[in-house]
């Protein structure tokens, strides 16, 4: 007995182990409107976090009609990776364009999380034979970056504090900074099969949506916790894929897949909740974030 309906053309569960290396970085202004000195008041800037973990997904395709050459596709996937290195740098400036630097710590990103869920819905046609698919895919996503600062040490400052002083200040920091990319995506997908090499696939897919995050900085008394500010912006972003997919030989396969992309924020508001009770609010720049995974899929094809 078949375990998916015998409409389908394709039926695939897939679990996906992924490494990858992600880069986030926000800046913040003086006032809501960007306009006062300094228009970059603090930045942040998270490096080289790597990732370890693993996905799982289910594909699905099927034929609009017996012997046409259209298809429509859904998919599902899940992923979560912990994060086992990184870096900070926290700047602050008191003029224009990142100039006038007062002060400039940087220490460890410790082992937090990144997790993504999406889902897409394709309309492919094929060509010669179903040696070529061309589709057009649309999507949903959200992927949630979550990272914690440790280990700081002050690198810089021109208050005149000795830096191993400022330094000891910066003992017990285990600041926290969760973030969240939801968007909706259009995108296209190429695939090329040769029934005795497999099969080679590109896609690309174009992201909007919206950013959000929010903050506890543990060691600044004058803040609130565990939210001391948020952060939200709309967002769009850039993805590029492409891989290798075996042939078909029974009812297991594997494939290869890199993944590329770029996101990044309109200006939005940071909004600062103070001990005292009060809220203070400011232009959120800009917020970024890049990321390279690599993939190795093992197919269950149903």
């Amino acid at each position: 007995m078949s375990i998916c309906s015998t409409t389908l053309l394709s039926c695939v569960f897939l679990i996906q182990p992924t490494i990858a290396n992600h880069a986030l970085s926000w800046n913040i202004a003086s006032d809501l409107s960007g306009q006062m000195v300094p228009n970059v008041l603090s930045e942040l800037e998270y490096r080289n976090m790597q990732s370890i973990g693993a996905g799982i997904g289910l594909e699905l395709a099927y034929r609009l009609r017996e012997s046409s050459p259209w298809l429509m596709s859904a998919t599902a996937n899940y992923q979560n990776s912990d994060l086992s290195d990184g870096s900070y740098i926290d700047s602050d400036y008191n003029s224009d364009n990142r100039t006038g630097l007062f002060s400039r710590s940087d220490g460890q990103v410790s082992d937090e999380g990144y997790r993504q869920y999406s889902g897409q819905l394709g309309l492919h046609r094929d060509f010669d034979a179903g040696k070529h698919r061309l589709g057009v895919v649309l999507g949903l996503e959200r992927s949630e970056l979550d990272t914690v600062m440790t280990n700081g040490t002050q690198t810089f400052s021109d208050s005149g504090e000795p830096l191993a002083t400022l330094t000891a200040r910066l003992a017990g920091l285990n600041s926290r900074y969760d973030s969240a990319w939801e968007s909706a995506s259009v995108g296209f997908e190429y695939r090329y099969k040769q029934l005795s090499f497999g099969e080679l696939f590109f896609g690309y897919s174009y992201h909007q949506g919206i950013y959000d995050a929010q903050a506890n900085w543990n060691l600044r008394t004058d803040f609130q916790h565990p939210v001391s500010f948020i952060h939200q912006a709309d967002s769009r972003g850039d993805a590029v894929r492409l891989g290798y997919r075996s042939a078909n030989a029974g009812a297991f396969g594997w494939r290869l897949e890199y993944e590329w992309r770029e996101f990044e924020t309109d200006p939005g508001f940071d909004r600062t909740f103070l001990s005292d009770g009060s809220i203070t609010d400011t232009r959120l720049n800009q917020a970024k974030w890049d990321s390279q995974s690599l993939m190795l899929g093992l197919e269950w094809r149903l």
